[in-house]
C-alpha cells in the first residue's frame, strides 16, 4: 500500500482500519487523524516523525498520533512488520481516554509486548473475513495495551510541524504550477530558507524532487487511466515545463 503524500483525506474518510503487511514498507510523508501504529519484529527500518528520525528496530513499536507528519524512510536489511492505521471511531474508548493529548514516546521497546500485538493484529485485523465489530474489538484491546507503555501530555504541536502539514496541503493541490521555495515563503510567511529547512527535515528531500514526484505519478495515473493518452500532454498538464525535465525527473527516480 503506498500513501499519498499530503494529507490523507481520502483515508480520513475510510472509517475502516486499514493494514500493510512488511517486508516492503513505501509510505512517503504523509498525515492524517487516524493513529498509525508499526511493529516490527525482525530487521531494522528508518522513520521520521515530525522532522525527527527514529530508528526502528527488533521488537520494537512506533506509534504515530492523529496529524503527525511521517514517512517510512529506509528498511537497513529485512524486516517482518506490520502497520496499522486506527481511526477515532473505530477505537472510540481509546480516543476518548486519550482527549486529545499526544504520545510523548513514540518509540516502545518492549519485544514481548510487541509480539504480542503483532499477534493480534495479524489475526484480527489483517483477516479481511471477520465483521468490523470483531475488528472494532481487537483494535480496541491492541491500544489498551499499548497504552500502558505510552505517556501523554498536553503539550501543543509546534509551529514548523504545522507548517509542514500546511506545505504538504498546498503543494498536494498545486503541484500543476510553479512552485519555489520564494513562493512558498511568501505564501505562508516565513523566509525561503526556513521553508527549506523544515521541508528536508520533515519530508527527507528537496521541494524540487518532491513536486517532481508528484508530477510523475499524474501523469502515471494518467496513462493507466487511458494507454492511449498522450505522453506529451499529459506531462505538461501534470506541471512539467519540457519533455526533458519531464525524463529528468523520471530518470532520477531510477
Amino acid at each position: 500500500m503506498v500513501m499519498n503524500s499530503f494529507y490523507q483525506q481520502t483515508q480520513d474518510d475510510d472509517n475502516k482500519v486499514n493494514f500493510s503487511l512488511g517486508p516492503n514498507f513505501t509510505f512517503p510523508a504523509h498525515f492524517h487523524q487516524k493513529v498509525e501504529i508499526f511493529f516490527l519484529l525482525s530487521g531494522e527500518f528508518g522513520v521520521w516523525k515530525n522532522g525527527k528520525h527514529y530508528t526502528v528496530k527488533s521488537g520494537e513499536i512506533m506509534f504515530f498520533d492523529s496529524y503527525d507528519v511521517h514517512t517510512y524512510d529506509k528498511r537497513v536489511c529485512d524486516v517482518k512488520g506490520l502497520v496499522i492505521i486506527v481511526p477515532p471511531t473505530t477505537a472510540p474508548s481509546f480516543f476518548e481516554r486519550k482527549n486529545g493529548k499526544r504520545v510523548v514516546n513514540p518509540l516502545v521497546s518492549d519485544a514481548r509486548l510487541c509480539k504480542e500485538l503483532y499477534d493480534l493484529s495479524k489475526t484480527y485485523v489483517t483477516d479481511n473475513s471477520l465483521p468490523d465489530t470483531v475488528k472494532s474489538g481487537a483494535v480496541e484491546l491492541i491500544l489498551s495495551r499499548l497504552e500502558t507503555a505510552l505517556k501523554f501530555d498536553d503539550c501543543a504541536q509546534s509551529d514548523e510541524t504545522t507548517l509542514a502539514q500546511n506545505l504538504l496541503v498546498f503543494i498536494n493541490e498545486n503541484y500543476q504550477h510553479d512552485l519555489s521555495l520564494t513562493f512558498l515563503g511568501k505564501k505562508f510567511g516565513y523566509s525561503p530558507e526556513h521553508v527549506s529547512r523544515v521541508f528536508h527535515r520533515y519530508l527527507n528531500c528537496g521541494l524540487p524532487k518532491y513536486v517532481n514526484n508528484l508530477r510523475l505519478k499524474h501523469v502515471k495515473f494518467a496513462l493507466e487511466k487511458d494507454k492511449k493518452a498522450n505522453v506529451t500532454d499529459l506531462l505538461f498538464e501534470a506541471g512539467f515545463k519540457s519533455i526533458q525535465s519531464y525524463y529528468r525527473a523520471k530518470n532520477s527516480q531510477n
